[in-house]
């Protein structure tokens, strides 16, 4: 009975204790990242905060909010402000006031994430500053402060643009074109229907440069309303690639019945940018309906880059005989190791399920098989890449190869996973002398 209550004694000690340490371990990482705040040097401030961004982590905003404040590193202060803007964390809103009324002493390239910044999350207040900073006859700001205004502005702003765009824009040819386009996507998203017939006008004008007749496309489609669509098909009728590149860019953002008629037309196309736009907008529509022709796209297209964009967009909205043939593609071992890597590439990214259904498969045949290296080296960064904690079997394959390369996306496996039946392999790595930069790798991975 006595060693019994031992026994239980010593397990709820043994229970503790790990539960301790496990709390001592998320603590200690906090710890750590605080240390970096109010120690750290510039290099592992701005390192950290790139780890966070990669993260998505908000939890240190208010340390990060005070550490801005008092920082005079433009690094340490572009780092944060980038990161909030990634996370939409409005934490700078009156810095960013501020700062936009008078920036002319600030750095450049601060201002310039201060004006990403305030478009990011909104900040209509700063509308009157950035007009100001147009109005000026310092051009440094000029394309931020033209989208921002696109994205925070109002009527006032609307009627400042077009005046903008009928005015003399300072410059060479090409810097004139560019904030020509620049104006115009900006009243586009400002969705101003007082630009319908100027847009029109200027999308029909064959006289008209053709990638400024192209943003005049796209700006249309942005305003929208009935008359959107007619414009659109109208404008498809070109002769000329760019504009009808566009009319598939702006069909994506019209609903109905006639716009997705415009994007499978587009998918025929014979130029083949206006294919790979037709494929980005049926993605962005969820144009399942498209599925056979886009298979069709992915089987026979003669531009390699068509075919894996229709990989792409399969693997997003394709129907389940898509799917199955994009699974097959993988299975092929006929098929191009290229093609094969794409289409499980596409699946671990958008079907989960299906790639994990047939990529441990194909990846032990290529551990077998040294003249599908490559093969097995691209399914390994995919496998690294994936949030899947099913993928450690074929993990602890990769790290007992003999090819050193295999061992190291092994690892990378291990890294993003932290699989627990793996642990013993690596610490037997990390032990092992004769495994050179891979015991450092290891050990490092280990205690990071």
């Amino acid at each position: 009975m006595k060693k019994c209550e031992r026994f239980v004694l010593i397990m709820v000690i043994t229970a503790v204790t790990i539960a301790t340490l496990s709390s001592e371990e998320r603590k200690s990482q906090r710890e750590q990242r605080l240390d970096v705040i109010d120690y750290g040097i510039e290099t592992e401030i701005t390192a950290l905060l790139e780890t966070l961004g990669n993260e998505k982590n908000k939890d240190f905003t208010r340390e990060l909010t005070d550490l801005f404040d008092s920082t005079r590193s433009v690094a340490v202060r572009e780092g944060i402000l980038t990161l909030f803007t990634a996370e939409s964390v409005d934490a700078l809103r009156d810095w960013t006031v501020t700062l936009l009324e008078d920036p002319w002493d600030a750095k450049q390239s601060t201002v310039t994430l201060a004006l990403g910044y305030a478009s990011k999350l909104g900040f209509n207040e700063t509308a009157p500053s950035v007009r100001a900073i147009l109005k000026s006859e310092n051009t440094a700001f000029r394309s931020p402060a033209i989208k921002a205004l696109g994205k925070i502005g109002g009527t006032e702003d609307s009627l400042f643009l077009a005046d903008m765009l009928d005015g003399e824009i300072s410059g060479d040819d090409k810097q004139r074109l560019i904030v020509r386009q620049e104006i115009m996507t900006a009243l586009g998203e400002l969705k101003d229907p007082e630009q319908w017939d100027r847009f029109m006008e200027i999308a029909e004008d064959e006289d008209e440069n053709a990638v400024i007749r192209a943003t005049a496309a796209k700006a249309l489609a942005a305003i929208g309303g009935d008359r959107a669509l007619d414009a659109l098909a109208k404008i498809y009728e070109s002769t000329d690639p760019v504009l009808r590149e566009a009319a598939m860019a702006g069909a994506a953002k019209l609903s109905g019945d006639g716009s997705e008629r415009l994007v499978m037309e587009g998918l025929r196309d014979s130029y083949y940018k206006v294919r790979l736009q037709a494929l980005d907008s049926a993605k962005d529509r969820d144009l399942s309906k498209a599925s056979a022709l886009i298979l069709y796209r992915a089987q026979t297209d003669p531009v390699e880059t068509v075919r894996t964009k229709a990989y792409e967009t399969l693997a997003a909205i394709g129907d389940s005989a898509s799917l199955d043939w994009l699974v097959s593609l993988v299975r092929d071992e006929k098929a191009v190791d290229s093609r094969r890597a794409k289409a499980a590439e596409t699946l671990a990214a958008n079907r989960k399920d299906l790639a994990w259904s047939v990529i441990p498969e194909v990846a032990m045949k290529t551990l077998a098989d040294d003249k599908k290296k490559w093969l097995r080296y691209e399914l390994g960064k995919i496998i690294a890449k994936t949030d899947d904690s099913r993928y450690a079997d074929i993990a602890l394959e990769y790290l007992s190869s003999k090819d050193s390369a295999t061992r190291s996306l092994g690892l990378d496996m291990y890294d993003k996973q932290r699989y627990f039946s793996v642990k013993s392999k690596v610490e037997s790595l990390a032990g092992d002398d004769k495994q050179g930069s891979l015991q450092k790798r290891a050990q490092t991975i280990l205690n990071p």
